[in-house]
């Protein structure tokens, strides 16, 4: 049903004359993004991009769930939302792929659901490992680091970024019970000794290096890390998405199936090859002369480097 919605609605309303908030589909939910100035823009716009989508969702006899729409205020309190004429209640926390968004923008409703998240994957593994039986503690380990944490530091680049103290305490609490379970140790052990003997970094750490990377590395935005500058500009950025809508790409439009003609043809040609493996970097090329090859062969090591470093 949400790919329907998106074809009859989205694609409307992007066309609309309402260019300062933006639609996004997210399974099957829909979130409007408003970033207004004053309370009643909020409120004026907030309800007429409803009402404009409310039109096309009726033009095409689809239905929306008023009991499952609410709006969500970060510093503001306003009211008076409606949908058509009915009242569409406030949320004080919203829950976003996983990510519980509040109108303070503390994360702090997100920590505590990941406290309790890690409750019961805690329980999970002290029912399959106790303090001297049960999986291996590298076993355990490696279930803390494939399962336990993923699921801890999921979307850190949302709420960790300027995490505080308290959120630290909190992150390193949940830790403990975890590292309790694969060191075997003693209750009164200290955490940081935990951590140096099982390697383990500590989750805030680890938390505030992902944020990092994803905002540098993903998001183009310049950080600090403990006193670090990050410049986004000096590192190589992901290629963008493909602007061209799938209906209409056309493949043999940007493929040559055909030969170069002649006239076309330089007197030497040459094709490239490189890869890397195991930390070891290895290239090689094949020259062509008058479509025989001429001269197989694989550059020396230094020039290997080199060739992968300036992308041949």
């Amino acid at each position: 049903m949400n790919v329907i919605l998106w074809i009859l609605c989205v694609e409307r309303l992007l066309d609309a004359t309402l260019l300062t908030f933006s639609p996004a589909d997210i399974a099957d939910d829909f979130v409007f993004l408003l970033n207004t100035g004053t309370k009643q823009e909020s409120q004026n716009l907030t309800n007429k991009a409803l009402q404009t989508f409310k039109t096309l969702t009726g033009n095409h006899k689809l239905e929306i769930s008023l009991d499952k729409t609410n709006y969500l205020h970060i510093n503001k309190n306003i009211s008076g939302i409606k949908w058509g004429r009915n009242n569409i209640k406030r949320a004080s926390v919203k829950n976003c792929l996983r990510v519980l968004i509040d109108d303070k923008l503390n994360f702090a409703a997100h920590l505590s659901a990941i406290k309790n998240e890690s409750l019961i994957l805690h329980q999970g593994l002290k029912n399959v490992a106790g303090t001297s039986w049960g999986l291996s503690r590298n076993i355990r380990r490696q279930l803390y680091l494939m399962v336990v944490e993923k699921v801890i530091l999921h979307a850190t680049a949302a709420w960790a970024h300027n995490i505080t103290a308290r959120q630290q305490k909190l992150l390193s609490s949940i830790q403990r019970k975890f590292l309790l379970n694969i060191t075997g140790a003693y209750c009164t052990t200290p955490t940081a000794a935990l951590q140096v003997i099982k390697g383990l970094m500590p989750l805030y750490i680890k938390a505030k290096m992902q944020s990092t990377l994803v905002r540098v590395g993903r998001l183009g935005r310049n950080c600090d890390y403990e006193g670090i500058y990050f410049d986004h500009e000096s590192y190589e950025q992901p290629s963008p998405p493909s602007t061209i809508h799938p209906a209409l790409f056309s493949l043999e439009d940007r493929i040559s199936h055909g030969e170069q003609d002649p006239s076309n043809r330089t007197a030497i040609e040459v094709y490239t090859r490189g890869s890397k493996i195991n930390d070891q970097t290895g290239s090689a090329f094949c020259a062509i002369a008058n479509r025989t090859v001429n001269k197989p062969g694989r550059p020396s090591s230094a020039q290997s480097i080199l060739c992968s470093k300036q992308k041949c």
